[in-house]
């Protein structure tokens, strides 16, 4: 079994580790503890896809009437002293039966077993006459900004910058840190995140996080955003830098008089850290005009946009409209024989993979296309050395994604839900898999269906 806790606490155990110790103090000191599990199942399949591995780039069929399935557990402890401080640990095991390594030239199917830490935080809540909704959390915890969105859109953490990419799926994104929030005056509320890149290369740079909201649950809600993303380097970004995964010239290799790249240009560099924008609008028509035979998220209408990087480099980010993912969604009238019944669209304009480099370079590192040794044999995915050279056809058909989402509470345990889309779907990354996105065209898509049960 793959212990990914392990390497988390390894890599940022002093500050979970604090939270934990809280957590214990909290739990020993006359407070109220509570426990609760859950165990959940989900089998989707893939209909059609054009997806090929790099181990097996020529085979763009395998993934046709695929199948993947997860099995999961979830275990949490919530203890609270008093009305203001709380806090909760939650323990997450998955079985999997999912896609086999990126490299590997046989498509059958793998199983795999984690076993993680999903969260450890945690809150205090001010005074509700002083600060009206108004404290902070501390450790490993989701945050989520957006419950409207089901599965695509949260483009405050779910993006990365330099290579822009974008991340989809139905779980909210975990933050190590902190956050604050306010709100003041009381139509809006004001949330501070300082958050340690642990998901993805290079690991441990911090990003700060703002964001307002005016009107939450009001008529119309109206979000904006700003992320300085990964503001602050690591020292494994710093490695990064001085063993050349980062010192990627803004302008073209200097060639020598064979034609053989000699040395680059380094009168400026990439680089991965970014400034991210977001706006964000939520209308619910039901304010102004109840209807009594809807439910609660009936005829919610919502849409997000976000850039992933202000700033234009020459060459593979000279377009800012490339790096602008956009989103709508719309919660279609199910008077109560649903939770919920989403449909979701998003236009995403780059002309590169969606995928972030695995070595944490800042430029696009892969192309779609195949490419040949001398003798004639194909030996993986092309490896990008020149803007010009662009990724291929498939990086121009993936612009638009889609969803449709159901859910249904049975009883206050039982619960279920089911989609078909054609998103960002990335099967098997929780447990180390590649983070490659499988979906590459509108008439790509997948279904998966997930039954829930807590006690």
């Amino acid at each position: 079994m793959i212990l990914t806790c392990r390497k988390h606490i390894r890599s940022y155990g002093m500050p979970v580790m604090c939270v934990i110790m809280a957590f214990v103090l909290c739990a020993n000191a006359g407070s109220t503890v509570a426990t609760r599990a859950g165990i959940s199942w989900e089998v989707s399949q893939f209909v059609r896809s054009s997806n090929a591995r790099s181990g097996s780039p020529t085979d763009t069929t395998w993934l046709n009437g695929y199948w993947v399935q997860r099995i999961s557990t979830v275990f949490r402890i919530d203890a609270r002293a008093g009305d203001r401080l709380s806090g909760y640990i939650e323990y997450y095991g998955s079985i999997l039966f999912t896609l086999p390594d990126e490299g590997s030239d046989r498509s059958n199917q793998v199983r795999q077993g984690i076993g993680t830490m999903r969260a450890a935080c945690i809150e205090y809540v001010l005074s509700e006459d002083a600060f009206p909704d108004a404290g902070f959390r501390a450790g490993y915890f989701p945050f989520d900004y957006a419950p409207e969105n089901r599965i695509i859109g949260e483009y405050l953490l779910k993006t990365g910058t330099y290579p822009g990419y974008v991340i989809s799926e139905e779980d909210d994104w975990p933050v190590l840190g902190m956050h604050a929030f306010v709100r003041f005056p009381r139509i809006l509320r004001h949330d501070i995140i300082v958050n340690i890149e642990m998901e993805q290369r290079p690991q441990g740079d911090l990003s700060f996080a703002y964001l307002a909201r005016l009107g939450r649950g009001r008529v119309f809600e109206l979000d904006a955003g700003v992320v300085l993303h990964r503001v602050l380097r690591s020292r494994q970004a710093a490695s990064a830098q001085v063993n050349g995964f980062e010192r990627w010239p803004i302008r073209e290799p200097v060639y020598d008089s064979r034609g053989d790249r000699s040395a680059w240009d380094t009168t400026g560099w990439y680089q991965k850290a970014g400034t991210k924008v977001l706006g964000r609008a939520v209308f619910d028509p039901k304010k102004l005009m109840p209807f009594d035979r809807l439910g609660p998220e009936d005829l919610k209408l919502y849409a997000e946009a976000c850039v992933l990087g202000v700033k234009d480099y020459d060459g593979y980010y000279d377009d800012i409209t490339e790096r602008v993912p956009g989103m709508v969604g719309v919660n279609l009238p199910a008077f109560g024989l649903l939770d919920v019944l989403s449909v979701e669209a998003e236009y995403y304009g780059s002309l590169w993979k969606n995928n972030p480099c695995g070595d944490g370079r800042p430029v696009p590192d892969e192309s779609f296309e195949y490419q040949t040794t001398a003798t004639g044999s194909i030996a993986g995915f092309r490896t990008i050395e020149h803007p010009s050279e662009g990724a291929g056809r498939k990086a121009r058909t993936d612009n638009i994604k889609w969803s449709a989402y159901a859910m249904k509470t049975i009883s206050d345990r039982l619960s279920v839900s089911a989609r078909v889309a054609s998103d960002h779907f990335r099967p098997g990354r929780e447990a180390g898999a590649a983070p490659v996105e499988r979906i590459h065209a509108p008439g790509e898509f997948y279904w998966s269906v997930r039954v829930e049960t807590v006690f």
